[in-house]
């Protein structure tokens, strides 16, 4: 889209340069918003009281209730990785206790079930890869 280069105006210049500056919140906001926050400050004060008069299960549903306003959203995050190759090995330098544990530890598809190796195993692994 084209912009309107008929204006009156320079680009960053205003039309009402005593007006309110670049940032300035809205006077209205501002005072809502402290009046909101007196109003929820007192009523913080009093909810101490009122908890204690309610029962377990009303209290932890109230504590419930207000955990999405103080505890950020948790998202899932996807992670896939693409893996060109498979990493080779020299398998005459691995010792025979780590050959077993390979052994023991592959899967259908023929890799490696890294968590059923040893400690000792995958750092042979890491020596050892061509």
């Amino acid at each position: 889209m084209k912009s309107n280069t008929n204006t009156k105006f320079k680009p960053g210049q205003s039309g009402n340069p005593k007006g309110r500056p670049r940032g300035a919140k809205n006077r209205n906001t501002v005072e809502l918003k402290e009046a909101i926050s007196t109003i929820i400050d007192d009523e913080l004060k009093k909810a101490q009281k009122y908890l204690t008069q309610i029962s377990p299960k009303e209290r932890l549903d109230f504590i419930v209730r207000l955990l999405p306003y103080i505890l950020p959203k948790i998202s899932q995050i996807e992670h896939s990785a693409i893996i060109e190759e498979k990493p080779n090995y020299d398998y005459s330098k691995f010792s025979l206790e780590a050959l077993e544990d390979m052994e023991n530890s592959l899967e259908a598809d023929g890799n490696f079930n890294y968590d059923k190796l040893s400690d000792e195993t995958l750092e042979e692994i890491a020596e050892f890869s061509i």
